[in-house]
């Protein structure tokens, strides 16, 4: 299963060596922000987003020795001129969108930016910490979930499953069981 690693630019600053050995394993390295907890807003002024896109692409890429095509949002924060600047600061691809299970390629000013679509119902931080879902029932939710795409899948075409997880929840050892049955799967 190809997987992408998100970074940030702050985290790998001060680990140095994290964006190398994860981008060695990883299918594709994305740029996440600067850090989890500064996000863009409509307060910001062009520049300050287009430094902000720039600056998080650029300390990624470097700390992890290879190119950055894709971005994630820290909480899927945007501004009105997000994609456009997303595509002038030469990202190919976006996750911050649960738009249907197809990647859709946008029009206008950001004609050469793809909305990969990564449903916020399956990503382990939001079902387990914000809704408070049980793990059973976020398991049962994942294999639900596949069942439904697959389904679909044999009626209107490919589906995607785009799965966000985070190191610190379903990363842990305790829940590795549940990452490799759902991969697998």
């Amino acid at each position: 299963v190809p997987a992408a690693v998100a970074l940030d630019a702050d985290g790998v600053t001060t680990r140095p060596g994290l964006a190398r050995q994860a981008a060695a394993r990883a299918g594709e390295v994305v740029a996440r922000g600067r850090a989890a907890n500064i996000l863009l807003h409509p307060g910001m002024t062009e520049e300050q987003e287009r430094d902000y896109l720039t600056g998080s692409r650029e300390a990624v890429a470097e700390a992890a020795g290879r190119p950055v095509g894709g971005w994630f949002s820290p909480e899927r924060a945007q501004t009105p001129r997000t994609t456009a600047l997303l595509t002038a600061s030469g990202f190919s691809w976006f996750g911050d969108w649960p738009v249907d299970e197809r990647p859709l390629r946008l029009g206008e000013d950001s004609a050469s930016l793809t909305a990969v679509p990564f449903g916020l119902e399956t990503e382990d931080m939001f079902a387990l910490y914000a809704r408070g879902l049980p793990f059973p029932d976020y398991h049962r939710l994942l294999d639900e979930t596949i069942d439904r795409l697959v389904a679909d899948a044999e009626v209107v075409g490919g589906r995607l499953l785009g799965l966000s997880w985070f190191g610190w929840v379903l990363g842990q050892a305790c829940f590795a069981d549940v990452a490799e049955h759902v991969l697998t799967r």
